[in-house]
């Protein structure tokens, strides 16, 4: 859309602000045996902190740029505006955070998936929450859920979930993906996802998809995190990446 002219941007700020925040997060929390302490961290103050931070970035990469220094502070954020999602695993647990139209599910270690997020995110017609919402630090949805090993992490941009007509074919599609991720290695899986994902887009939305998952593999050591599984330099317009941890 043209009001988010700079979205690109926007989203490679919002990628940083939340690998630092969870980053500070992690190491926060790392010693901590008492789940709960994170999960009410997590849910409390993430989403404001990453937002803030977000916002700080913006401004100051709006700052740096002359087609932007006139802009009102609201038209700024506007122009990089990005939805975005954010997670990160501690032992048992599955710290999920979004804010916008994507999707997350979880595929259980018996095939059984389940949407990350009960509630649907605001969404009218083609616009959706972004960070650059003006109460976006009110908008996130978040969720802790536990994962034991087996358990599959994904999270779709709506071009995936658009491609469907019904959501059970959406979570029919994320079983699959386990299902074959099991049988034959995420290697294999992450090869040749583009493919099945650029056929959904021909024949479904129209859009461009993105997935990303991660594995919680048996027989992985704990805080032991594969190369990732998937394009070798930046995300294709249609792709995946996977990592097994």
């Amino acid at each position: 859309d043209r009001q988010h002219d700079r979205s690109d941007e926007g989203a490679c700020l919002g990628v940083e602000a939340a690998v630092g925040e969870l980053s500070d997060l992690s190491i926060y929390f790392g010693a901590v045996s008492d789940a709960s302490r994170l999960i009410q961290a997590f849910k409390q103050d993430f989403p404001r902190r990453v937002t803030r931070r977000w916002r700080e970035a913006v401004r100051l990469r709006a700052s740096e740029s002359h087609d932007v220094g006139s802009d009102d502070d609201i038209s700024v954020l506007r122009r990089f505006g990005t939805t975005l999602t954010a997670a990160v695993w501690w032992k048992d647990r599955l710290a999920v955070a979004q804010i916008g139209d994507s999707s997350a599910f979880l595929v259980r270690p018996d095939g059984e998936v389940d949407s990350v997020f009960r509630s649907e995110p605001n969404v009218v017609g083609l616009a959706t929450d972004s960070l650059c919402s003006v109460d976006a630090d009110k908008r996130w949805l978040t969720a802790v859920p536990r994962c034991p090993v087996g358990t599959l992490f994904l999270t779709v941009t709506d071009g995936l979930v658009n491609a469907f007509a019904q959501e059970k074919e959406v979570l029919k599609f994320a079983r699959s993906l386990g299902d074959r991720i099991r049988d034959y290695g995420i290697a294999e899986v992450a090869k040749a996802l583009p493919g099945w994902l650029d056929e959904y887009s021909e024949k479904g939305s129209g859009d461009d998809i993105t997935v990303v998952g991660v594995y919680r593999r048996p027989g992985v050591s704990p805080g032991q995190v594969s190369e990732p599984h998937g394009p070798s330099s930046g995300m294709p317009e249609t792709g995946g990446i996977f990592w097994e941890i």
